[in-house]
């Protein structure tokens, strides 16, 4: 036996935990023994020989989080003992600031411990106390992927219901009897597992949900609810409503220099014109959103509370601070100096400078507004109206140079450009007559428009715009100076070969060299973009090559970020084809902390889920390309990894992924976000936009020159054919009843979940829908009771007979994991050998290697999540999907893992499908699914609408 430093962790309540250190007994193995000390001030010297560096500092959290130490660092001397401590501070109500301020500075006095603790833990033993001596008490670990937190508020007619969606892992994630660790930072103990949550989620936002499902706000207290809890997190992009709306609101749509007289004197009146005059004016610069409006460097709510009868509105405002400080800045070089307070002139200084600098203010596209001023017009301008544009391509944005004449006035092209952009068609001549912009003006150059910036006095545009500027020259109404490269990428003209990089080890086909030739155009006109290319058509080798490329010309280090399960099949990728590539890989649990470790490799590849953890190691980092693989990762906009891939620093942005569109048109719009920022505008904007044809065809032109997407059949002649048969099964007679008892229960639960918008309750929706999918496979998976058979089950395992018996390998999918443990009983039953993989598979890469190159494993059973990507499974040439997936694309991907190029048979695909189930209409819905992702990449879109009352009865019946 020897001695051992291990850390405990007792709870402290609302508080959260303590940890404590103690000195153990062990066996050479770990195994803890009976005896052990507490560490405390009075002993610890003594086991100075114990502690490394890192002990010493997590010694020092745990005894600055003694009781005692806490009580004295408050001096109360009402304050005897801990009980003291808790019942003046924490068990009661109370709106004394004194008490409220010693209660806040215990909270972060505890959390700044804690955070110092945990983040100095890594690589040493944590238990909780589970009985007398250590060797019966349980080892805590910390889970490395960051649970992600929805606050979900569904307004029904007579209450309130508060809830939380958690996931980690791609799971649902219950609070239920989980312990608070810390508060800020959020980290909670459940089932032996310490789970740590992003720094914007508050540890006492999750403690009501320890011990109940939701939270129940009556009618009554809705209104105060709504002010105190819900506004303030809808600051944190977190919340999810039902039964009302959050409206965001991200645009200006006004920008006002207000004009006000103070303090009459005789004379005449600046504004109405009787027999007093002021002595002074003010002016104000004030942005308006909507009906919001803030003045010039100055904070004011950006939260709006709107009830109706039956329901309310969350109004919010996301200031465009950039925008605002553009604004400002350009008024100042003219004069106004309007940051944060009011400019005041005397009437005449005022008047001059108003005179002198009107048009360059409205030219900056700033309202003038007077207060009870009146407007008179005495002539309209009738002359020649004449407007000529040239675009100019520099590096990142075209600088457009314009000429507008109206008679025998030159007018400033930025004050053209504002009145059109706010749909104004009229302004004052210098002579005062009043002009018209023509009407067609406005239908031709509006779209580009749209999209042009101010930069340093001049207007400029983003040359992802290009495909807008160069409809405008084919209609001869602009003149557009872009070079070669340019044009072969707007022209998908790929057929001018790019070298490939000396030291790159392989050959491309055909097609790969056009998409090595599309990368290169892209970097050398400086826009990201999405290789789309079908599963299995070589997205990595074509992106290795530009890595091995950019190597070759001295670039900055890469950011590369894939799923965990596909961080070795990079590694062997770039092994194989770039070997002279410095890699560096950031994974697991003893990774660096530090980010100087990283140096300067060609390529820094890490997991999404490490990304979201360590982000602010990478916060510094200014990187030559930032690519994501698998990057649907990122097609919730919300979520808490997209909006760290938004953050990240580089040059270059690039996407892989096979499947750019899965549910809807949010998962593109995310994407195209990310490689260039702003081209399809706002969320918000995107998703009402895409209602009307003419936009959803300027979107889809957007898209096209930055969206390389190849399907196989592109690519024929180098695959084999593949064929698709759909297997229907019939239901035995026990197997049906108990099917229609299911979908009876909850067709009734539905109905009764509807809303006053005849929606059905989304989780009601989904557990029915997921519980009458399994019945369709086994009802086993359902009812561990069931006894009786399943159709499904007998018609795969009597064709999967037929498939061994002529020596071939088939790959069997299902979305459930329970549903494979049947199969994995048929196949242990009757000895047939086979191969493994679901989420909780740690020998991924060998089972891989083992259906692949060992004859003996002819079956491979994957879930279709964690085997639907990354996997290359060409010895199989049969397919077998147990269960439809809402989702085409993901189906799509698993009989991709052997339908890819290595593939030398053909591949037969075998759907299997219950009669008269609800998988007969997820197959309709398939098709509805194909159409959209079709329509969209290639030619228009659609909008998937969610399910009411009507329509789930039609899918279940």
């Amino acid at each position: 036996m020897g001695k051992e430093i291990i850390y405990i962790l007792n709870s402290n309540g609302n508080l959260g935990a303590a940890p404590e250190c103690v000195v153990v007994d062990s066996d050479n193995t770990g195994k803890l023994g009976v005896d052990f000390i507490k560490i405390s001030k009075m002993n610890a010297a003594r086991f100075n020989y114990l502690f490394d560096e890192k002990d010493k500092k997590l010694v020092k959290c745990c005894l600055q989080l003694e009781k005692s130490e806490i009580i004295k660092k408050i001096a109360d001397s009402e304050v005897k003992n801990w009980e003291d401590l808790i019942k003046k501070y924490f068990s009661l109500q109370t709106k004394q600031i004194k008490i409220i301020t010693t209660r806040d500075y215990i909270y972060n006095l505890v959390n700044l411990s804690l955070n110092t603790f945990f983040e100095n833990f890594s690589g040493k033993r944590l238990y909780s106390v589970v009985g007398k001596f250590p060797f019966m008490w349980t080892q805590l670990s910390l889970e490395e992927e960051m649970p992600e937190v929805l606050y979900c508020f569904d307004n029904q007619p007579e209450q309130l219901q508060y809830s939380l969606d958690i996931k980690c892992r791609n799971k649902d994630l219950s609070l239920s009897n989980a312990i608070l660790i810390s508060r800020n930072r959020a980290r909670v103990l459940i089932q032996n597992k310490i789970y740590e949550f992003d720094t914007d989620v508050d540890g006492a936002k999750l403690v009501p949900f320890f011990n109940k499902e939701a939270v129940i706000v009556p009618l009554q207290n809705i209104q105060v609810y709504t002010e105190k809890v819900i506004m303030p997190l809808v600051l944190t992009n977190r919340v999810i409503p039902s039964g009302f709306d959050i409206h965001v609101i991200n645009e200006i749509s006004n920008v006002v220099l207000k004009v006000k007289e103070i303090s009459s004197a005789q004379q005449f009146s600046l504004f109405d014109g009787t027999d007093n005059t002021p002595a002074s004016v003010l002016f104000e610069l004030v942005f308006e959103y909507e009906d919001f409006s803030f003045s010039a460097g100055k904070i004011a709510k950006t939260l709006k509370l709107e009830n109706d009868e039956n329901s309310f509105c969350i109004r919010q405002v996301i200031r465009d601070e950039k925008i605002e400080q553009l604004y400002t800045e350009n008024l100042k070089k003219i004069g106004f100096e309007l940051l944060a307070k009011i400019f005041k002139l005397t009437m005449t200084q005022g008047i001059d400078l108003l005179a002198d600098k009107r048009s360059q203010i409205e030219s900056l596209g700033v309202e003038i507004r007077f207060e009870n001023k009146q407007k008179t017009i005495s002539q309209v301008f009738l002359g020649d109206r004449k407007m000529s544009i040239e675009l100019e391509e520099k590096r990142d944005w075209f600088d457009i140079k314009a000429n507008v004449i109206f008679g025998e006035f030159e007018i400033p092209f930025l004050q053209i450009l504002n009145l059109i952009k706010k749909n104004n068609n009229q302004f004052f001549l210098p002579n005062g007559e009043l002009a018209q912009i023509p009407q067609i003006w406005f239908d031709e150059y509006r779209t580009l428009f749209e999209y042009v910036k101010l930069e340093k006095d001049k207007a400029v545009v983003s040359k992802q715009y290009a495909v807008i500027a160069e409809e405008l020259e084919r209609q001869q109404k602009l003149n557009l100076k872009i070079k070669d490269n340019f044009r072969n990428l707007l022209d998908t003209n790929l057929k001018s070969n790019y070298d490939l990089p000396v030291n790159f080890v392989g050959d491309l086909r055909n097609y790969q060299q056009q998409g090595y030739n599309w990368l290169r155009l892209l970097d050398e006109v400086n826009l990201g973009a999405c290789l789309a290319d079908d599963m299995g058509l070589g997205k990595t080798i074509q992106t290795l090559c530009l890595l091995q490329w950019l190597k070759e010309q001295d670039r900055r280090t890469n950011l590369l970020v894939v799923p965990t399960s596909l961080i070795f099949n990079w590694q062997q990728e770039i092994a194989k084809f770039c070997p002279e590539l410095n890699l560096y890989v950031h994974v697991g649990s003893e990774r660096t902390k530090k980010s100087e470790t990283f140096g300067s490799p060609d390529i820094l590849l890490t997991s999404y889920a490490i990304l979201r953890r360590d982000k602010e190691m990478f916060a510094d980092f200014n990187f030559d390309y930032f690519i994501l693989d698998e990057a649907q990762s990122i097609k919730n906009p919300q979520s808490d990894i997209t909006k760290v891939c938004l953050s990240i620093n580089a040059k270059h942005f690039l996407t892989l992924t096979g499947t750019p569109l899965e549910n809807s048109l949010t998962d593109l719009w995310s994407q195209v976000h990310f490689f260039n920022r702003n081209m399809l505008g706002s969320l918000m904007q995107f998703n009402k936009n895409v209602k009307q044809p003419e936009k959803v065809e300027l979107y889809r032109n957007l898209i096209k020159p930055f969206l390389l997407r190849r399907k196989k059949i592109d690519v024929l002649p180098d695959l084999p054919e593949k064929t698709t048969i759909i297997q229907y099964c019939e239901m035995g007679e026990e197997q049906y009843d108990f099917y229609k008892e299911i979908r009876n229960r909850f067709r009734d639960k539905f109905i009764d979940s509807k809303n006053e918008k005849n929606k059905v309750n989304a989780i009601v929706l989904l557990e029915g829908l997921m519980r009458l999918r399994q019945s369709a496979n086994h009802p086993i998976i359902t009812d561990n009771s069931y006894t009786g058979g399943s159709g499904k089950f007998d018609s795969v395992c009597r064709k999967l007979e037929d498939v061994l018996s002529q020596g071939s390998k088939v790959l069997i999918f299902s979305s459930f994991v329970e549903h494979l443990k049947l199969y994995r009983q048929y196949l242990d039953a009757n000895n047939i050998k086979y191969c493994y993989l679901d989420g909780s598979t740690k020998d991924r890469q060998q089972q891989v290697e083992n259906f692949q190159n060992n004859p003996e494993f002819q079956v491979f059973l994957l879930s279709l999540k964690a085997g639907g990507t990354g996997l290359n499974l060409t010895a199989a040439s049969y397919v077998f999907l147990l269960d439809p997936w809402w989702n085409p694309a993901a189906e799509a991907q698993a009989f991709d893992r052997a339908h890819r190029i290595g593939q030398q048979n053909k591949v037969f695909v075998y759907k299997f499908i219950s009669r008269n189930s609800i998988e007969e209409k997820i197959l309709k819905l398939q098709d509805e699914k194909l159409d959209l992702f079709d329509r969209m990449i290639e030619a228009e879109a659609s909008i998937v609408s969610k399910l009411n009352v009507d329509d789930v009865m039609s899918l279940i019946d």
